[in-house]
C-alpha cells in the first residue's frame, strides 16, 4: 500500500499508514507478516513521512507507523545508529512543522525515544540528531497550552532530551524547557500525569544555570510541595515531586532551609510512609532521598526528621524492600544523615535499624554505592552508641566480605574502613567485655580475615581516588585503611601478627612512599601502623615474616616523614619516631641503616625542639634514641655529638610528671652512657640527678620506669666519679625502695635493680651507705625469690659480693 500511494496524495499516504498500523497492532496480527514488512516498511514509512511532512495526517501516522514498526522486535537490529539518527532528524523536522499539534507531537515523541534506544551508548549521535527538538517542543507547549495531554507528552520528551548529552540539556534549557514545566504544572494542578512529567522535566534541567535561576525563586518547591499535597497518593506523582525537591535541596542555596521552614521534614516522612508497600518501591526511593537531600542541607530538619517518625519509616522500608538496591541507597543514607539527631539512636534500636543496615550489606555486597551507604550507617550508628547492635547483627563479617569484594574501589574503602574503625572504638561494656586485650570486635574482624582484606585494600590503594562523596568522614580511602589496620593491630596481638605475615609493612611502606608523603596526617597514620605491627614482627617473628626488605623500605618511609614533616608536625614526628624504634629493635642491621640515613641527628632534633613541649614526641624520640644506639659505639658518640644527653636530660626534666617519658628517656640515658665519654658528659648535664628523681616520681608505681631508671644508673655509676654523685643524689635509696622492694615479683626489675646496687656499692663508703639501708637483705630476699632464674640470681650474687668485699 506505500509503494502504491501516489507520492502527492496525502491523504491516500496517510490512510495507508492507519491502515497498516492497525493491521499490525490488531489482535490477529500475523507474527510472520509483520516479519516480512518490518525492514522496508520502517523505510517507507521515514521515506513518506518526509515527502508528505507538510500534511499534518500524513506527518502523524507516518510516525505512528515508525513507531509500531520499531515497537514489533529489537530497534537496534531493525535500524542502524546511522538510520536511527537519520529518523530521528525527520521526527524533530516533523514536529517543528506542526508546532502545537498533539497527535504529531505524541507520536514523534514515541520515535525519538525508540530511536534514542537504538542509538545506544552514542550520546554525540543523540545530540546531533536531536539539536533544536527542544525549542520545538517548548514552541508547542506554548502553541497548545490548554492541551494537558500534549503538556504531558511534551515534559516527557524534554526529559528524554536531558539524556542525550549536556549539549542537549543546556540548550533545551536555554529555550525555556525549565519555564515551560513549571508553567505546565501550575496550569493543570489536579492532571496526574502534567503534575508527574511536568515536575519530573523540571527535576531533569534542575543543574542548569537557567533552572537554578527559577529554583531560587520558590515556585518549583511550591509547585512540588503542592503536587504532594494534592496527589500524595499517586506514586508517580510523588517519585517527579520527591525528585524535585531533592534536587532542590541539593543545588539551590536556601532551599533545604525553605523546605524545612515549609515542614518538609514532616511531608516527606509521610511520602515515605505511604507507598512503602509499593512493590516497585520508586516513590519510596525518591521520598528518601529528598529527605537525605534536606537533611544534608539543612541539620536542622534531622531533629524534625526523627521527631515525625523518619527513622521508622525508613527502617520499615529497608526491611519490606531490603532486595532493591536504589531504595536501600536512599534509605540508609537517609539514616546516616538522621544519626546526627539527638533521639535518633534510640529509635534506630527500637527499629532494628542496625540489623537492617547489615543485612542491606550482605544482600547488596557486589554493589559499591549500596555499600557504601550502609557501611556509613553502621558507622554512625556505632558512634552514635549502637556498637553492641552491630556486633549482634554480624557488622564485622559483613564489612569484611565487602573489603574483600572491593579492594580497590575508594568509596568502599573509605566508608567500610571508617565503619571499621567506629567499631573498635567503642568502650568497653558498649560491645560486651573485653576479651583479653581485644574488644569482641577486634575478635570477630580477625575472624572473619579482616587483616588480611586490609592489607590488599592497601597494595592497591595506590589506585584509590578521593571518593566523589564522602558520606562519613572526609578521610582519604587510604588512610582510612591505615587507620583501621592500625586500631585492630593496636587492640589484638594475633592482628598484629596477621598483618605482619600477609605483607603488612610491605603494604604499609608502600602507601607512605607513592600515596601519602606529602599528606602530614597520612604519614602520621601510615608511621603509627609501622611502629604497632614492626613490633610484633621484631617480637615474635625475628627471621622476618616481615622480610627485611620490606622493613627496610619502611624504615625509608620513617625517615623520609621525619625528614619531610618532623620539625612542623610533632604528633608525626612521634609517630615516625615510634616507627624506627619498633623497627630498629632487635635487628641491628635495620639500626646502621637507619643512622647511615641520618636519623640520629633528626630524632635528636626532634627531641631538642618539639620533645620539651610534647610529650608523645618526647617518648617516641627517646625510644627511637635508644634503639638506634644499643651495642652501636660509634653511634652513642654520634649522638652525642648532636646534642642527645642535654637534649634527653631537658626532656626527662620538662615532663617530670609523666611516667612515659621517664621510662623513655632515662632508657636513652642508659644507651648513651655505655660509653665513658658520655658517662662524663651525662654527668655534666645532670643525668644522674634527673634519673633518680624520675625513679623515685614514677619507679613504684610504673615497672617500665624502675628497669630503664636502674639500667640508666648502672650505666651512668660505672666510674668513681659518677657513683659518688649518684649516691650523694640518694641512687641507692631509690632503687631499693622504688625498684627492688616495690617490684618483687618482677625478675626484670630485680634483675636491673640488683645490676645498679653493684655498682652504687663498690666503694666502701658507699658499700656503707648500701648496707645501713638494708640493701644485702632485700638483695636476698629477692634472690631466694627468683631462684630459678639465673640471670637474677647472678646479679644478686654480684652486690652480695661487691658488699662483702668492701668489710
Amino acid at each position: 500500500m506505500l509503494v502504491s500511494a501516489s507520492a502527492a496524495d496525502s491523504v491516500v499516504y496517510a490512510a495507508n499508514c492507519a491502515t497498516l498500523a492497525e493491521a499490525l497492532t490488531g489482535a490477529h496480527a500475523d507474527a510472520n507478516v509483520l516479519g516480512d514488512v518490518e525492514h522496508i516498511g520502517v523505510a517507507l514509512a521515514w521515506a513518506g513521512g518526509t515527502v508528505h511532512a507538510q500534511h499534518p495526517g500524513a506527518a502523524c501516522w507516518s510516525l505512528a507507523l515508525l513507531d509500531v514498526l520499531l515497537a514489533s522486535g529489537d530497534t537496534q537490529a531493525t535500524c542502524s545508529p546511522l538510520v536511527a539518527a537519520a529518523m530521528m532528524r525527520t521526527a524533530v523536522a516533523l514536529l517543528r512543522e506542526h508546532e502545537g499539534n498533539g497527535e504529531v507531537l505524541d507520536a514523534a515523541a514515541r520515535v525519538i525515544q525508540r530511536c534514542a534506544a537504538a542509538l545506544g551508548p552514542a550520546p554525540g549521535s543523540a545530540a546531533a540528531a536531536v539539536e533544536g527538538a527542544a525549542n520545538v517542543v517548548v514552541n508547542s507547549m506554548s502553541a497548545a497550552a490548554d492541551d494537558a495531554r500534549l503538556q504531558a507528552r511534551a515534559c516527557a520528551l524534554l526529559v528524554l532530551l536531558a539524556g542525550a548529552g549536556e549539549t542537549v540539556r543546556r540548550d533545551a534549557a536555554a529555550a525555556g524547557a525549565p519555564n515551560a514545566a513549571m508553567a505546565c504544572v501550575a496550569a493543570f494542578p489536579g492532571d496526574v500525569d502534567v503534575q508527574t512529567h511536568g515536575l519530573a522535566c523540571l527535576a531533569a534541567y534542575m543543574t542548569t544555570p537557567v533552572a537554578a535561576i527559577l529554583a531560587s525563586s520558590e515556585d518549583a518547591l511550591g509547585a512540588a510541595l503542592a503536587a504532594l499535597h494534592a496527589h500524595g497518593a499517586e506514586a508517580t506523582v510523588m517519585t517527579s515531586a520527591c525528585d524535585t525537591l531533592s534536587a532542590l535541596c541539593r543545588l539551590a542555596p536556601g532551599a533545604a532551609q525553605a523546605l524545612h521552614a515549609k515542614e518538609g521534614a514532616s511531608v516527606l516522612t509521610a511520602a515515605c510512609q505511604a507507598h512503602t508497600g509499593d512493590a516497585d518501591a520508586v516513590a519510596t526511593t525518591a521520598a528518601a532521598t529528598a529527605l537525605s537531600s534536606l537533611c544534608a542541607g539543612c541539620p536542622a530538619a534531622c531533629a524534625s526528621a526523627v521527631a515525625c517518625g523518619a527513622v521508622g519509616a525508613l527502617c520499615d522500608a529497608l526491611f519490606v524492600h531490603t532486595k532493591q538496591a536504589a531504595l536501600c541507597n536512599a534509605a540508609c543514607g537517609a539514616l546516616a544523615r538522621l544519626c546526627t539527631a539527638s533521639q535518633a539512636a534510640s529509635l534506630l534500636r527500637k527499629a532494628g535499624g542496625v540489623h537492617a543496615a547489615v543485612a542491606v550489606l550482605r544482600q547488596h555486597v557486589g554493589a559499591p554505592s549500596v555499600v557504601c551507604r550502609s557501611a556509613s550507617l553502621i558507622a554512625r550508628a556505632t558512634l552514635a552508641g549502637l556498637g553492641k547492635e552491630a556486633l549482634a547483627g554480624g557488622a564485622p563479617a559483613a564489612l569484611t566480605e565487602a573489603l574483600a569484594q572491593h579492594p580497590g574501589h575508594a568509596g568502599v574503602t573509605q566508608c567500610v574502613c571508617l565503619a571499621v574503625t567506629a567499631l573498635l572504638a567503642q568502650p568497653r561494656g558498649s560491645g560486651g567485655a573485653a576479651s583479653g586485650n581485644a574488644l569482641p570486635a577486634a575478635a570477630e574482624l580477625v575472624a572473619s580475615g579482616c587483616v588480611p582484606a586490609l592489607v590488599r585494600v592497601l597494595g592497591a590503594a595506590h589506585a584509590l581516588p578521593a571518593p566523589a562523596t564522602a558520606d562519613a568522614s572526609s578521610q582519604p580511602p587510604a588512610t582510612a585503611a591505615v587507620n583501621a589496620l592500625h586500631r585492630l593491630a593496636s587492640l589484638s596481638p594475633f592482628a598484629a601478627s596477621q598483618a605482619v605475615q600477609s605483607g603488612g609493612l610491605a603494604a604499609l611502606a608502600h602507601i607512605g612512599s607513592t600515596v601519602a608523603p606529602r599528606d602530614a596526617a597520612a604519614c602520621q597514620a601510615v608511621c603509627a601502623c609501622i611502629a604497632c605491627i614492626a613490633s610484633d614482627a621484631s617480637a615474635n617473628h625475628p627471621a622476618g615474616e616481615a622480610s627485611m626488605h620490606s622493613a627496610g623500605a619502611a624504615l625509608e618511609v620513617a625517615v623520609a616523614t621525619l625528614t619531610r614533616h618532623g620539625a612542623a608536625h610533632p604528633e608525626v614526628a612521634a609517630a615516625a619516631c615510634s616507627a624506627l624504634a619498633a623497627l630498629a629493635t632487635g635487628r641491628t642491621t635495620l639500626a646502621r641503616r637507619a643512622v647511615s640515613a641520618g636519623a640520629i641527628q633528626l630524632v635528636c632534633s626532634c627531641l631538642a625542639r618539639q620533645g620539651v613541649t610534647h610529650a608523645g614526641t618526647a617518648t617516641a624520640a627517646a625510644t627511637a634514641l635508644q634503639a638506634l644506639t644499643t651495642g652501636d659505639a660509634a653511634a652513642k658518640e654520634a649522638a652525642a655529638d648532636v646534642g642527645a644527653i642535654a637534649a634527653t636530660v631537658t626532656c626527662l626534666r620538662t615532663h617530670s610528671t609523666v611516667p612515659t617519658v621517664a621510662a623513655s628517656c632515662a632508657g636513652a640515658l642508659g644507651s648513651l652512657a655505655v660509653s665513658e665519654v658520655n658517662q662524663g658528659l651525662a654527668a655534666q648535664h645532670g643525668a644522674i640527678e634527673a634519673v633518680v628523681a624520675a625513679l623515685i616520681a614514677h619507679g613504684t608505681g610504673d615497672s617500665r620506669c624502675a628497669t630503664q631508671c636502674c639500667v640508666a644508673l648502672t650505666n651512668l655509676a660505672a666510674n668513681a666519679a659518677n657513683e659518688a654523685r649518684a649516691v650523694t643524689a640518694g641512687a641507692t635509696s631509690a632503687v631499693l625502695k622504688h625498684a627492688l622492694q616495690a617490684h618483687p615479683g618482677d625478675a626484670r626489675v630485680v634483675e636491673e635493680a640488683c645490676a645498679a646496687l653493684a655498682n652504687l656499692s663498690f666503694t666502701p663508703a658507699h658499700a656503707d651507705t648500701a648496707k645501713q639501708l638494708g640493701v644485702p637483705a632485700a638483695v636476698c630476699v629477692a634472690k631466694e625469690r627468683h631462684a630459678g632464674i639465673a640471670s637474677v640470681v647472678s646479679q644478686a650474687d654480684y652486690v652480695l659480693e661487691a658488699l662483702a668485699s668492701t668489710s
